[in-house]
């Protein structure tokens, strides 16, 4: 599983600056994912190829064949950021 090395510190120092943050924008997990973690937006975009499984405690990944690949498109205007989540036909 992929996760970011030392988390705390990485929002310890975004928290200060959250009232300029539109967000934070990522990539490479293979899944969509958006949340808040201390009033900070947290957005990610699927993988256009394919999608995998990879929870706690798994060995490896494992493809999920059935999920569709994708893209995330990031809408922002002066009093708003709309994340919306496309998928794309096979």
């Amino acid at each position: 599983m992929m996760l970011l090395v030392d988390r705390e510190a990485f929002f310890d120092a975004l928290r200060p600056h959250r009232a300029r943050l539109r967000g934070v924008f990522f990539g490479h997990i293979h899944r969509a994912f958006t949340a808040y973690r201390d009033g900070i937006l947290c957005s990610a975009a699927m993988s256009s190829f394919r999608q995998f499984f990879h929870y706690p405690g798994d060995p490896k990944p494992r493809f999920d064949y059935a999920a569709p690949g994708g893209y995330a498109l990031v809408t922002m205007t002066h009093r708003e950021t709309i994340v919306n989540h496309y998928t794309i036909p096979r």
